[in-house]
């Protein structure tokens, strides 16, 4: 984990700052309203909303979650794509279960992981089919400042299919590659002329989420509840294969990126979307600003890890 007091100290001031001008607590009937969490990958519902997901199914509001991928590419060459799916199918069934949802409230499109934007229109139709069987109220989405392809890819097919629904919806977006980023994470081994940019780049993360986070969820007495519900994602907490490539997710940024998962609200780029508005459909987000090629030793997240 991260010791670096000039992170700790950017982390307390932009959070301080974040809780002065966000809305911190939802309403009654804002956690007891239908909501439908598309998730990129099985266990992105968990790490970004795991505890408005939980808050919401305690208010009673009727909740499903649509998997686009089927995360046969999260673990390359440990383990063969089939097994690797189905295993992934399996914890996310396990995950639903303790969350308090039955299998007939998860959606699973078991497309090709890694591959998301290949399978574009198949994602629209997915969501689409979602949104006009089930009517939520609230949209789950990942957020537009994401860093991992098939998460931007995501929060595409999910606007394409909601603008094609037509209906006046409330859209969350929430953050989970976003947190990959200085101060809220810090790269050991990092070559003196790379650091620059790493700080850099993590400055353009607090701006933004000062700029687009306008909702935070409180995780009171729900943080131990999703830590459950995230070790059901046994393929991405523990090493399965006794195999350096196999990274967990508390191995990351050497466990300072798990620990964003696990504060006091879960932060979200709300907006009212109705057949009026426009939200960016183009949705081509680049990444954060310099960001760090491959050949120069970083990437925008782990290699190991870009199926998660």
């Amino acid at each position: 984990m991260t010791r670096s007091i000039p992170a700790r100290a950017a982390r307390r001031v932009l959070w301080s700052l974040l809780r002065s001008r966000a809305k911190t607590s939802p309403s009654q009937e804002d956690l007891s309203a239908p909501a439908l969490f598309l998730s990129p990958h099985k266990d992105d519902e968990t790490l970004g909303a795991g505890a408005t997901l939980l808050s919401k199914v305690a208010a009673g509001a009727p909740v499903k979650i649509l998997f686009f991928t089927d995360g046969r590419n999260s673990c390359q060459g440990l383990m063969s794509p089939r097994e690797l799916s189905a295993l992934r199918t399996e914890e996310a069934l396990a995950a639903g279960s303790k969350m308090g949802l039955g299998k007939e409230d998860l959606i699973f499109l078991e497309l090709e992981d890694s591959r998301l934007e290949d399978f574009h229109d198949q994602a629209v139709q997915g969501v689409l089919a979602a949104l006009e069987d089930f009517r939520p109220r609230e949209v789950y989405i990942p957020y537009k400042g994401e860093t991992i392809e098939d998460h931007l890819a995501a929060r595409r097919a999910s606007l394409e299919a909601l603008s094609r629904a037509g209906r006046p919806v409330r859209v969350h977006e929430y953050p989970v590659w976003f947190w990959f980023a200085w101060p809220w994470v810090t790269i050991p081994r990092l070559a003196l002329r790379e650091k620059p940019a790493w700080i850099f780049s993590g400055l353009a993360s607090g701006f933004r989420l000062l700029l687009d986070f306008n909702r935070l969820v409180p995780t009171e007495g729900l943080l131990e509840r999703k830590r459950e519900i995230l070790a059901c994602y046994k393929s991405q907490t523990t090493k399965l294969a006794d195999d350096p490539r196999w990274t967990t997710l508390g191995e990351i940024g050497d466990g300072a990126f798990l620990e964003c998962f696990f504060r006091a609200y879960e932060p979200f780029h709300s907006y009212d979307l109705s057949p009026s508005t426009e939200e960016t459909l183009d949705s081509k987000n680049p990444p954060l600003p310099a960001e760090i090629n491959k050949e120069e030793g970083v990437t925008s997240a782990p290699n190991s890890r870009k199926g998660s």
